[in-house]
């Protein structure tokens, strides 16, 4: 999961409108609205909102953040005045104003207020925090019904067995997978990583692609929870040039960290023939053969780590 970059001053939100080319040639994609209250199953009523946080999802023609989550806390208002069908809704500019108790997003660049007759959407509320989204692009919905916060409690290791495999059964609608990426919150740590693992497990090649690098960087420390599970994933995938290219960028990075564990554990990939053919480059080659000396002492020819950075102009 991304990290949740907070807006907490003026130097973080100009990085962050910057960053966002201040949302031009960005579109509102949907909303969701947690209010707080709720009826429960005795129809009993607890009517507070001490909730009020609006997600807002935005995607963008660019490379780079192309899809954007922000979340709102503690939402003050919300003026929504969207163009109907005759009309185009892209954002060509935006504005926020950061306040000492309040921060206003328009994604009208010349408003800070929307009257009857107006176009456009404007949020007031205590705080505000974003992340980029990678991987789910298109019109496909990405905030369901079910708050993916109580899927995640549901995953947490303390839970029954039975509550953690309702959780993972309701994950399998979600195909934006960088929520299940090692999340390292307060909340959302190690103690889901496991059932993350399992979740992950069973998507398609298709949608693991995007996250290769995250899933290769899962496998430094087999102790970790759900480790294996990635392992072993990674081996049945089938997509050998997609991961061959991830996999010689994170083998550089292994070699310079000198971080053993974590190349016994990538060059254990080696062991499907179908990929060995897509790492062709002269140094993978030798690295895997360096491999193979270290690991079986009747291998005479050995080569240093120095010579592999070396060849690689890294040092």
């Amino acid at each position: 999961m991304q990290k949740w970059n907070e807006i907490r001053d003026e130097d973080s939100l100009k990085e962050f409108m910057e960053r966002v080319s201040f949302f031009h040639d960005s579109c509102i994609k949907e909303m969701h609205y947690l209010s707080g209250a709720y009826v429960n199953e005795n129809m009993d009523m607890y009517p507070v909102n001490d909730r009020r946080i609006l997600r807002v999802i935005i995607q963008r023609q660019y490379e780079e953040d192309s899809m954007i989550e922000m979340e709102f806390q503690r939402l003050k208002y919300l003026k929504l005045f969207p163009a109907d069908e005759h009309y185009t809704c892209e954002i060509l500019g935006s504005n926020i104003i950061l306040k000492e108790d309040r921060v206003i997003w328009s994604d009208c660049e010349d408003k800070t207020d929307l009257e009857d007759g107006d176009t456009g959407t404007l949020v007031c509320a205590s705080k505000l925090r974003w992340r980029p989204i990678s991987g789910c692009m298109g019109e496909k919905e990405f905030l369901k019904d079910v708050d993916i916060n109580h899927i995640l409690d549901m995953l947490n290791w303390n839970n029954s067995a039975e509550i953690q495999a309702e959780g993972r059964r309701l994950a399998e609608h979600i195909n934006c997978l960088s929520i299940f990426m090692q999340p390292m919150g307060e909340r959302y740590n190690k103690n889901i990583w496991e059932n993350c693992a399992l979740i992950l497990s069973g998507k398609k090649d298709a949608l693991l692609e995007p996250y290769l690098p995250e899933l290769l960087d899962w496998i430094r420390d087999l102790n970790w929870p759900g480790a294996m599970i990635i392992l072993e994933r990674l081996k049945r995938f089938r997509n050998y040039e997609w991961l061959s290219c991830t996999m010689k960028e994170k083998i550089k990075i292994a070699y310079v960290l000198n971080a053993e564990q974590w190349l016994d554990n990538l060059f254990e990939l080696f062991t499907q023939e179908e990929l060995k053919g897509y790492l062709e480059d002269e140094y993978c080659q030798r690295l895997y053969e360096e491999y193979l000396n270290d690991t079986n002492p009747e291998k005479e020819e050995k080569y240093s780590l120095e010579e592999c950075k070396k060849e690689w102009e890294l040092t």
